[in-house]
């Protein structure tokens, strides 16, 4: 950050400081994006996560600025190309967080997306978030369809399945996923709709899960969300 950036947030207090460091760090990836410099779109994203964890670096600022590298002058091919770079970046440096080593009695979680590989860095966050809860996370990607999830599912009988879909996305239907039993079915993005209640926030979903049991996870379920 600037000298005047520095004596902004100075003045500005902690809650200010936050925003500042938030809005340098999303303006530090559009620029490393527009450049297409990949070491530095990794180096931002460990700092990020350095500096507001993984559940919080993901609604803060990764997700934001990938919205704005979306919306930017960049368009068509281009465009495309530039946002692919920036997610699989990020994503290996996600990936490349811990090793995070569950108990014996550590929750069970699968973690997919369905039928939809645009949400392999989602998923990655979400598998992240929940490994370093102390969760044992088994992450299915994103290119499995409904019927595979559940069929999984109902095979090894974990606690919970967390399902990722953030824009952009086609609006997802769960399916036969729907009819599991004994498994608490956890949404968690934007592109859900708000009658499924998901959850929006990859940091509530790491708040939940380290604060409450998996039953208690999910509310009161409803046509499009079955616990």
């Amino acid at each position: 950050m600037s000298p005047a950036e520095v004596a902004a947030g100075v003045a500005a207090g902690e809650d200010g400081r936050h925003v500042l460091v938030q809005e340098h760090q999303i303006a530090e990836f559009v620029s490393a994006a527009a450049a297409r410099n990949s070491g530095q779109i990794a180096a931002v994203a460990e700092s990020t996560i350095g500096r507001f964890g993984i559940g919080e670096a993901w609604d803060q600022v990764i997700a934001v600025a990938l919205a704005e590298i979306r919306a930017g002058t960049a368009t068509g091919a281009m465009a495309t190309a530039t946002e692919e770079l920036v997610r699989t970046r990020v994503e290996n440096v996600i990936r490349a967080l811990g090793p995070f080593a569950p108990s014996a009695t550590s929750p069970k979680v699968v973690v997919a997306a369905i039928d939809d590989p645009r949400q392999s860095l989602p998923i990655a966050v979400a598998a992240a978030v929940l490994a370093q809860a102390g969760c044992e996370v088994t992450d299915l990607g994103g290119r499995v369809d409904s019927a595979a999830i559940a069929a999984f599912v109902n095979q090894t009988g974990p606690d919970a399945v967390v399902l990722c879909s953030w824009l952009p996305a086609d609006e997802p239907g769960l399916g036969p996923i729907a009819d599991v039993s004994g498994t608490a079915v956890v949404l968690v993005g934007s592109a859900w709709p708000e009658s499924a209640n998901p959850l929006r926030s990859m940091a509530e979903l790491a708040r939940q899960v380290l604060g409450a049991e998996l039953d208690e996870l999910t509310s009161t379920p409803g046509p499009e969300r079955k616990m």
